[in-house]
Formats: C-alpha cells, sequence, structure tokens
C-alpha cells in the first residue's frame, strides 16, 4: 500500500500549532486506481486547517499502491489512517534555574 512510516517522516506541523494538536486523531482518503490520494476528510478530534493541510500534503507525497480486485486490476480503496502525535521528543522550553542564582540577586 505504502511505504511504512511515510507519512509520518513527512509530517510538518507549523511550530506555533504543537501545543494544541490532539494526541490522536484519525483521517480517510481515497486511493485512485493510478494510486494518487484524493477526497481527503479528518473524521476524529477536530484539528486546525493548517494542521489538517499538513497532513494531506503527507500523504499526497507518499507513494500509494491503488487495491486491486480478484482478477488483479487496480481498482479505488478508501484508506483510514490513525495519528498519534508524539511530542516527546520535542525540545522543552527552557527554565530558569530555582533557588537564588535564578533570580540574579544573592
Amino acid at each position: 500500500m505504502v511505504e511504512p512510516q511515510c507519512v509520518a517522516r513527512g509530517l510538518r506541523v507549523p511550530r506555533d500549532l504543537i501545543d494544541g494538536l490532539p494526541e490522536t486523531t484519525a483521517v480517510k482518503f481515497a486511493i485512485r486506481r493510478d494510486g494518487l490520494p484524493d477526497r481527503f476528510e479528518v473524521v476524529s478530534a477536530a484539528v486546525d486547517d493548517r494542521v489538517a493541510q499538513a497532513i494531506w500534503r503527507a500523504v499526497s507525497a507518499c507513494q500509494w499502491v491503488a487495491g486491486t480486485d480478484p482478477q488483479g486490476q487496480p481498482i479505488p480503496m478508501w484508506v483510514f489512517l490513525p495519528l498519534r502525535f508524539d511530542r516527546s521528543h520535542l525540545p522543552r522550553p527552557e527554565r530558569p534555574p530555582a533557588g537564588p542564582e535564578g533570580t540574579g540577586s544573592r
């Protein structure tokens, strides 16, 4: 169907939207007979339109393979793709040291 992790590697969410991301969401889209994605829709956990556009760009950048009928002919198919946003690898904001040395007075 598609190379594993293709969407995850291609997903670029605007930095100012990262804090507002849901933990999970899901999208659905059709894969046409020619392997191109079409008819994209966010189906759970409403996300900002810019996040939805970023997901669509990542989906569109992948090389998809259409489904096949019993005779092996390509046919369109629906894909339901759950997404989990993992923020654990993002840099944390720096915090000033605790205690008097963090205040600048001694």
